[in-house]
């Protein structure tokens, strides 16, 4: 096993949480145009994920000519071509994206984007173009108001094209006051947590293995639309994307990771017919996926997995749960839960667009029917023998504990008000729990003993999703 010591180091670089202006300044600063491209692109593409648009890099929409970003948000397809060089972009670059625009559908609309501006005559040849094809500009400006609010990206395409094909303008915005944002990207925090031992050595994943299985997953506390679910109701957009193999799921764990739909707490709970196997983090699951069945690993068939992941903060939370075979999948049933229902559901419906759905999707509201709180009374000592760990929010080499994984206190007798409903019989199937754990301390300073003191249950996307508060 890995101790501590590993985690300290190795993992900070390749799965760090960069704000959106800090790696805008890294592009700044880097010197040689070909490499500050490609990094441009990149950024530009994880822009258009986190809006909600599917978006990929270089793809054959327009053969044989190569194009950086193709985009799409709802019914409507955008080509992209970035730039950032020292001089502004000519009349010669809009010609270039109008013949690949040619090579398309004819309601693809073309963007260019340029750090360094566009030269004088490069306005009016979009606009004498804009009845055959429409192409946007999109110049420092814009991009650094995105860097803020990514949301606002489908908005400003829209306007632009508005004002291009109505008015024959074309619009830039005035420069913005660049700061740090609670936006941020990145693997999520979870990604960026190991589950450990009480000596400190890494634990991959925790398993229960006597009789049924669970498919309990331990997601995070503090959300809003379960706390607030009785009095205001919560809005739940079910979805049910029709992914047929273990690789597929595999791809729509990764789009809700891209498109910003799972930016803290991912948890998972993988439960076969004689044991299950619970953990955080992305890499961690899908590192148990790859495993071999003839070297050891778990035996698929029959199993389910089920998934947790918070976005936005503590506004929203999704619930997944596939039945596994080998390697196929069926019956996925995704669930998004919502403190308010937003008036624009694209970036929800693109999940079954790029995969298909099995089952019609929906929207209902909860008023504390599937999502519940309150308090464990009286309060339950845990023993602890495990922790969830992560680097210090204050620098050093030192991990703070965020969590504590504990023996289930809840086997035989529940004091909280699920009591002997269906949904408890999955948590008393653990032998362990996950807990976060308030407040959070250096890793010299853990104690072996919690009292579990506030519960959270959902469940939603066809998992139960059991959440603990424990402080000393």
């Amino acid at each position: 096993m890995n101790s501590l010591g590993p985690f300290i180091g190795g993992d900070r670089h390749s799965s760090g949480r960069f704000s959106p202006l800090g790696e805008y300044r890294r592009l700044e600063n880097i010197n040689s145009p070909h490499r500050r491209g490609t990094a441009f692109e990149s950024f530009l593409l994880r822009i258009f994920r986190a809006a909600g648009f599917l978006a990929e890099l270089d793809t054959k929409i327009a053969e044989p000519r190569q194009t950086d970003i193709v985009a799409s948000y709802g019914e409507q397809t955008y080509l992209v071509e970035a730039k950032w060089e020292k001089s502004p972009v000519s009349v010669e670059v809009v010609d270039a994206v109008e013949a690949r625009l040619r090579r398309t559908a004819p309601g693809v609309v073309g963007v260019i984007v340029s750090m360094s501006g566009f030269s004088r005559t490069v306005s009016a040849e979009v606009i004498s173009k804009r009845r055959d094809r429409a192409i946007l500009l999109l110049d420092r400006n814009d991009i650094e108001a995105l860097i803020d609010a990514p949301d606002n990206l489908s908005w400003v395409l829209r306007s632009k094209h508005n004002s291009l094909i109505r008015e024959g303008k074309v619009n830039f915005r005035d420069p913005v006051e660049l700061r740090e944002t609670r936006f941020s990207w990145g693997r999520p925090v979870d990604d960026r947590s190991r589950l450990v031992d009480i000596d400190g050595n890494f634990l991959p994943w925790i398993t229960t293995s006597h009789g049924r299985s669970s498919a309990a997953v331990f997601g995070k506390m503090g959300a809003a639309p379960i706390e607030d679910a009785k009095e205001r109701g919560a809005a739940i957009i079910k979805l049910f994307p029709a992914v047929g193999t273990i690789d597929s799921v595999r791809r729509l764990l990764s789009d809700l990771h891209d498109s910003g739909k799972c930016d803290a707490g991912f948890r998972w709970t993988l439960a076969a017919d004689s044991m299950s196997w619970s953990g955080v983090g992305k890499a961690h699951l899908f590192k148990i996926l790859d495993l071999d069945v003839q070297g050891g690993g778990p035996t698929f068939a029959g199993a389910e997995l089920v998934c947790y992941g918070q976005y936005r903060g503590a506004d929203g939370f999704w619930g997944l749960s596939v039945d596994l075979y080998e390697r196929e999948s069926s019956n996925c049933d995704l669930s998004f839960c919502l403190a308010e229902l937003p008036i624009d559901l694209t970036p929800y419906r693109h999940f079954v667009e790029v995969f298909g759905e099995w089952w019609e999707g929906r929207v209902s509201w909860d008023f504390g029917q599937d999502l519940k709180w309150g308090r464990v009374k009286p309060s339950v000592s845990v023993e602890v023998v495990g922790y969830v760990v992560r680097e210090s929010p204050f620098g050093g080499s030192e991990p703070w504990v965020t969590g504590i994984i504990a023996k289930n206190p809840f086997r035989d007798h529940m004091p909280f008000g699920l009591e002997d409903s269906l949904y408890t019989r999955d948590l008393k199937r653990n032998d362990h729990i996950i807990s976060d754990v308030t407040p959070h301390i250096p890793w010299r300073a853990r104690k072996g003993f919690y009292d579990l003191d506030v519960w959270d249950f959902a469940f939603v996307g066809g998992a139960s999703v059991f959440s603990f508060w424990a402080n000393v």
